[in-house]
């Protein structure tokens, strides 16, 4: 059986784990138990590698070891050198071992150089996961408040309601009950005096009659002639109306939570305004927020700042514009030269190249060479808008050389002719003082070369 180096055992667990004799590879010689232990404990201290590829430690024991193989990597004795390793190259273990313990301290000097940055990245991101937890409690306790006020509200809504509901009811109540009772006042009065009257038509001697005639008359003529409230006086309106689809909207829209994947060591500034800056004329940087992928972010509400310092350490005023979309406009016009600093901060996190060194001059100063390019940069928020591409007239009087950009208007070509001007000289031959030779000619692309071709003799010189 074969022990792998990489495994540690203690030496009364691996003597009772192991036989007596024991095997080394396919080997057949036998070695005794102390020896295997002492190569193993030599072995994995010296060169902790696979026991597969390190037999000779073993087989040189107890040999000392003196030198090292550099073909085989492995440390060997005196005989090693002179037998199986003859041919190899070797040098002085001692050296060796120098060496590598050169090599791994400037290996362990790189690796502990990563520990102040790393310590410094973990006590950030731990205030920034603290910060995290702090701001989803706040938030947690916003939202339970925001709505327990809107629980509060509607319940106090609710009563308001069901109070004006009782006190219109009250009002039609008392109205048609009050109504109700009269009616049936004058209802039980006429019933009584028309029973009355009748039993003493019809049961009553000529006295009883002549008796009743004399204290009913009155009585009857004034309940024929009263005017009774025969018409309801209220109505039974009484009726609830409420617009729940709107506020059930506004209910379910309500509130949102705001974030972005947006990290500062991703996010990059682009524009004329870093370039350079002129006096008195309004610059413009546009700010491309991406996560920690690189992908741009689509949406905005990010907290990016910006600080334009002067020379003389005040700081100059500006506009940040969120276009909802990722990109952020930072918006400044400097009234002095010199040497500004710009810092734009995400998450007060200096993005990548922030701070920007901007050097502000005059309009007199700008190069022809930089207004080209500047008129050729486009505006910050061009890239968002489509513009369409209108054709330009080719001009009479085009020559070859107006313009120096050979890739300029689609509708003109050059063409090449040889100048036979009547009463000049060819190709080859002096002009007159002022005249200059042109062989190339633009010609609008719908002319047909092939079939219309210009006179020679309509070629014009120019005095120059």
């Amino acid at each position: 059986r074969v022990v792998d180096a990489y495994y540690s055992f203690h030496c009364c667990c691996l003597v009772t784990f192991l036989n007596q004799l024991f095997y080394i590879f396919a080997c057949p010689t036998h070695y005794p138990i102390e020896l295997i232990l002492k190569s193993l404990y030599f072995f994995v201290i010296l060169n902790p590698q696979p026991m597969a590829q390190n037999q000779e430690l073993f087989l040189c024991y107890p040999q000392v070891m003196e030198f090292y193989c550099q073909s085989c990597e492995t440390a060997m004795c005196r005989e090693c050198t002179e037998g199986e390793h003859a041919e190899h190259p070797t040098v002085p273990l001692k050296d060796v071992v120098e060496q590598h313990k050169a090599s791994l301290q400037v290996q362990l000097d790189a690796v502990n150089k990563r520990l102040p940055e790393i310590d410094s990245a973990l006590q950030f991101i731990s205030e920034i996961i603290h910060q995290l937890t702090n701001q989803k409690a706040s938030i947690v306790d916003d939202i339970h408040s925001t709505f327990d006020e809107l629980q509060k509200t509607l319940n106090v809504r609710k009563s308001v309601l069901l109070m004006e509901l009782e006190v219109n009811y009250g009002v039609k109540h008392k109205v048609l009950q009050s109504q109700l009772d009269t009616l049936l006042q004058g209802q039980e009065s006429i019933k009584s005096c028309s029973n009355f009257t009748a039993q003493a038509l019809n049961h009553g001697t000529e006295t009883e009659v002549l008796l009743v005639k004399k204290q009913m008359s009155e009585k009857l003529n004034e309940l024929a002639d009263q005017d009774f409230p025969l018409h309801p006086r209220e109505n039974d309106q009484l009726d609830f109306i409420v617009e729940t689809e709107g506020l059930k909207k506004s209910i379910h829209n309500l509130g949102t939570i705001l974030t972005t994947n947006a990290v500062a060591s991703e996010t990059v500034a682009t524009g004329e305004g870093l370039r350079q800056t002129i006096i008195g004329q309004p610059m413009s940087v546009t700010i491309t927020t991406k996560d920690k992928d690189g992908e741009l972010c689509k949406t905005g509400n990010a907290y990016l700042t910006a600080e334009l310092s002067t020379p003389d350490g005040s700081v100059a005023d500006g506009e940040i514009l969120d276009n909802k979309n990722g990109t952020y406009e930072f918006l400044y016009t400097v009234q002095k030269e010199g040497d500004f600093t710009l810092s734009l901060r995400l998450y007060d996190q200096h993005i990548r190249g922030s701070p920007f060194k901007l050097k502000v001059i005059r309009s007199a100063d700008v190069s022809p060479t930089t207004e080209g390019v500047k008129r050729r940069v486009k505006s910050p928020g061009s890239g968002h808008v489509k513009q369409k591409a209108v054709k330009r007239p080719a001009s009479m009087y085009s020559t070859g050389k107006r313009k120096e950009n050979p890739i300029e208007d689609d509708l003109i070509f050059r063409v090449e002719l040889e100048v036979q001007t009547p009463g000049l000289s060819s190709e080859g031959s002096p002009l007159p003082s002022g005249l200059r030779r042109s062989s190339h000619l633009s010609l609008p692309s719908y002319w047909d070369h092939k079939r219309m071709l210009p006179s020679p003799a309509n070629f014009c010189f120019c005095f120059l």
